[in-house]
Parts: C-alpha cells; sequence; structure tokens
C-alpha cells in the first residue's frame, strides 16, 4: 500500500513531517445500518439499549487507554478537542 501522502498526492498542498490530528472513521459492513446493528448485537446476547454501556463504553476505553500509554512513551500529550470552529478535513 502506498503511503498516505502517495496516495493523496493531487489532494495536498503540502505535506508536515508528522501528524498532529488523525480522525479515524470506519464502518462495520454487517451493523452499518439499524437491522444489521440489531442483528450483530442480539447475536452476542447485548440489548439495544444496553449497547453503550455493555458493547461501545469498553471499547471506547480501551481505545484511550492505549492511546494514552503510546503518548505516554513518546513523551507528547493528547488533548481533546471538541469545538465546531475546528476545521475538519475529510479524505
Amino acid at each position: 500500500m502506498k503511503p498516505l501522502a502517495e496516495r493523496y498526492q493531487a489532494c495536498l498542498l503540502g505535506v508536515l513531517s508528522c501528524y498532529d490530528r488523525m480522525i479515524i472513521t470506519g464502518a462495520l459492513p454487517g451493523a452499518c445500518y439499524a437491522g444489521g446493528m440489531t442483528s450483530f448485537l442480539y447475536s452476542r446476547h447485548i440489548k439495544i439499549f444496553d449497547y453503550a454501556k455493555v458493547f461501545a463504553d469498553p471499547w471506547r476505553e480501551r481505545i484511550r487507554q492505549c492511546a494514552h500509554e503510546l503518548a505516554d512513551a513518546q513523551g507528547v500529550s493528547i488533548e481533546h478537542v471538541n469545538k465546531p470552529h475546528i476545521p475538519r478535513v475529510f479524505l
């Protein structure tokens, strides 16, 4: 696979030596619509209204923990930016 800067070379005006922010998006093919998500959760014996508590929260916390561990190991800090005036770019 080509590096990110090469894949999107036509869309980029310049490249920094490192990324200071990442937005990670994606979809679960079998669960990206209401019926699929319901089926996915039921197959794991999770009630729909327990989704956040039982399914999503543990994953969110694990991802957050790993990110903080990596940042600490590299001597950098993580800042959560949740402000609508910060531009978001999607490629």
